[in-house]
């Protein structure tokens, strides 16, 4: 049951950065800059 509920929210986060990135990609190479920041 755990690995169906972890599989669902990967498939609707999944659907939802495909939304993102098609309605502004400026918004993607925020979010980009951003994790590269934190990560360095």
């Amino acid at each position: 049951m755990k690995k169906f509920i972890l599989l669902v929210l990967a498939a609707v986060s999944a659907v939802l950065a495909v939304r993102k990135l098609k309605s502004g990609k400026s918004e993607a190479t925020t979010w980009s800059d951003a994790t590269d920041s934190v990560n360095s």
